[in-house]
């Protein structure tokens, strides 16, 4: 199976499924850290800025890293968040496991800038 560790401290130092207000000079600082006990085909972090599709929030890719071994552990900086956000991060094993995909997602984090 896979095993998706994103920190204790996920964005700006919160944890996964917090809400967070940054100041407004703050950038918004992602930590992964995802292990897979095989190789991983890719990492995505997806953010979801207030658009919706078929009535149900679209999540986008923004940034993708793949084939990264068995394990990624970097810092993604989100270049373009303005006032507020939601994100996530998924990832996906190279190999399937019993002819079924294997993967994994973190909880949600919400982001906002102080008024």
């Amino acid at each position: 199976g896979l095993y998706g560790h994103l920190a204790d401290q996920f964005i700006n130092g919160a944890p996964l499924g917090s809400r967070i207000t940054l100041q407004n000079d703050q950038s918004v600082d992602l930590d992964l850290f995802v292990y897979g006990t095989d190789v991983l085909e890719y990492v995505e972090v997806l953010r979801w800025a207030g658009g919706f599709a078929n009535g149900h929030p679209q999540f986008l890719p923004i940034q993708r890293f793949d084939t990264v071994g068995q394990s990624l552990q970097t810092t993604f900086v989100d270049p373009d968040f303005s006032d507020q956000a939601v994100y996530y991060v998924r990832a996906k094993q190279l190999k399937d496991i019993k002819g079924r995909p294997v993967f994994a997602w973190s909880s949600p984090v919400s982001v906002k800038k102080k008024p």
